[in-house]
């Protein structure tokens, strides 16, 4: 999959912006963690690639910090020696099952991963702070499953996100009103 149509769609489950997702990316790309394109060769990502680029999305930290962001999370290791780049890129090429996962918790400084599942809860970098001042991203596990499915080509018929469905509600309602 080229990185425009995988950015679309990371943007889309977890409700961000495409354009600030792409300027994440080429600056990722830029310090070499993302394939670039060379004229019209647009290359496909792998699933590090993938992970790298959901990587962006969960810790943004600001454009200048984007490559080290990719860098830092990437790295981050479990109690076993497993990096979070080894998860994810399990979970995007299918070797690893998103079917268990409930959510990525992401604690953006000082960099931590915590990922529960099914089987309990998965710790990378050091333990999260539980001050009220740290930064989290939570990433729900539907939201992971179906930016997965459709990286794979699974998903038929996405589902819009909610806000678009409660507008579409809305308008229902008041053109019936009227």
């Amino acid at each position: 999959m080229v990185r425009s149509n995988a950015i679309e769609i990371i943007a889309r489950h977890l409700s961000l912006n495409a354009g600030r997702l792409a300027a994440l990316a080429q600056r990722a790309a830029e310090a070499g963690e993302l394939p670039r394109a060379c004229g019209r060769a647009v290359p496909d990502l792998s699933p590090a690639g993938l992970a790298k680029l959901l990587l962006c999305a969960i810790a943004d930290r600001g454009l200048g910090n984007a490559a080290t962001s990719v860098r830092e999370f990437a790295a981050l290791r479990n109690e076993g020696g497993t990096t979070l780049l080894d998860l994810i890129e399990g979970l995007m090429s299918g070797a690893v099952s998103v079917a268990g996962v409930h959510s990525l918790i992401a604690q953006l400084d000082p960099a931590a991963v915590t990922v529960v599942t099914d089987g309990g809860r998965l710790s990378y970098g050091p333990e999260r702070e539980q001050s009220a001042a740290s930064r989290i991203i939570t990433v729900p596990g539907a939201a992971l499953r179906a930016i997965i499915a459709e990286f794979r080509g699974n998903a038929l018929h996405p589902a819009p996100p909610l806000a678009s469905v409660a507008a579409r509600i809305s308008a229902t309602a008041h053109t019936k009103a009227a």
